[in-house]
This record gives structure tokens, sequence and C-alpha cells, in this order.
């Protein structure tokens, strides 16, 4: 009863233990790779359904290409259908670096109410501060 000793199989038994994670890391890491490309280019405003068949076809070589022609995060903003570009009355500065409107672009005062000089904003007569922008009246 004596067992004999297969060289050969026991070479094959370690090839196939070193195979194994090689294999699940290459079905893995294509599969991760993509759902970065989807969710990095829906961040970026790209179109993401594009880029992710680019990279599940190419594989590592889609993804470079992403990197190097991919937007920069947020991308060009998707306005509403509604969307109005804000006025020179809606400045972004804070109120202090605001430039007063000239009197001679002020409107004429509806009854009950006055325009801030530095915004151009409707208040009411008696406020003594805009409550649009916060200055001094």
């Amino acid at each position: 009863m004596f067992i004999d000793y297969d060289p050969t199989g026991a070479v094959m038994s370690m090839l196939m233990l070193m195979l194994i994670p090689i294999i699940i890391l290459g079905c893995i890491i294509p599969i991760i790779l993509c759902v970065w490309v989807y969710k990095d280019a829906e961040k970026r405003g790209m179109d993401n359904t594009i880029w992710l068949l680019i990279v599940l076809l190419t594989g590592c070589i889609g993804c470079i290409i992403y990197l190097i022609v991919r937007k920069p995060i947020g991308g060009e903003p998707k306005a509403p259908s509604s969307y109005t570009a804000p006025t020179t009355a809606q400045a972004t500065t804070p109120y202090e670096e605001r430039a007063p409107i000239p009197p001679e672009t002020e409107k004429p005062t509806e009854k009950g109410k006055k325009f801030c000089p530095t915004c151009g904003a409707s208040i009411p007569e008696q406020a003594t501060f805009c409550p649009h922008c916060g200055s001094k009246l």
C-alpha cells in the first residue's frame, strides 16, 4: 500500500491555486473600473453610458482615455428650462463690494415703496436697511 508520488500533479495543483485568484481579480477589477467611470462621468456632467461602454470594451485603455479627456467636477451645469440669467441687481459679490446704482438709472418709486440705492431692489418706504443686500439706507 504505497502511494505513488506524482510530481506533475503537485505542480498542476499549485498552478491552479495561483491562477484562481488571478482569474477572479481579472473579472473584479474591470467591473470596479466601469462603476467608477460611470459615477465619475455622471458627477462631471458627461455622458456616463457611453464612457461605461468604452471602458467595458477597451478595459484599462478606455479608462486612461477617460482620465485624459474628462471635464472638471460639475461639468457644464444642466439648467432647468425656466432658468433666467441673474441681473446686475442679483450680483454674487458681497454687498459692500457692489457699486451703487447711479441716480439716473433708479426706478421711479411706487406708492409706499422705494428702491435700494445699492442693489436696486424694491423695499418698503419705512425701511432703514435693505432686506435684500443689508445696506443702510
